[in-house]
């Protein structure tokens, strides 16, 4: 009788397919964890810079529209995010009255780079007011759960 050891070629396929369908659960769930750690990177520019905000208003009177300015990186200059996930916009004139503006602001953090895979929460939003907001990569499509 003649006893044969090892696998089949249909068992070792069976095996490398498994392991790939698992592969690429992990990985795509490894992703979602990154961008969602991520945005905790344009929340603190945010909170950050609304900080700065509130110190410019108590001193003049007024928000400021200048990024740079807003977030002490001086004049016109581009704001990004610590680890550079996100970039700053900010805008004072969105006031409910023209009369108004100056006295209130909008801050969106925008995500750029490989943070833009994040669809989901691509645009992150807070106001004088403290409401929080985001939005996906459709415009004007407001989104729960990134903040």
């Amino acid at each position: 009788m003649n006893n044969m050891k090892g696998f089949t070629l249909i068992e070792v396929l069976l095996v490398v397919a498994i392991i790939s369908i698992l592969g690429s659960i992990a990985f795509s769930s490894y992703q979602s964890s990154i961008q969602k750690s991520n945005r905790a990177d344009g929340k603190e520019l945010l909170l950050r810079c609304a900080s700065m905000q509130e110190r410019n208003f108590l001193r003049f009177n007024v928000y400021s529209d200048d990024e740079g300015v807003v977030c002490g990186a001086g004049a016109n200059t581009v704001v990004t995010s610590i680890d550079g996930h996100y970039v700053l916009n900010v805008e004072n004139t969105n006031c409910p009255t023209a009369a108004d503006n100056g006295q209130c602001f909008e801050m969106t953090a925008t995500a750029q780079g490989s943070q833009r895979n994040d669809t989901t929460c691509l645009v992150l939003s807070l106001n004088q007011a403290g409401v929080k907001k985001s939005y996906s990569a459709y415009p004007g499509t407001e989104t729960t759960g990134c903040w």
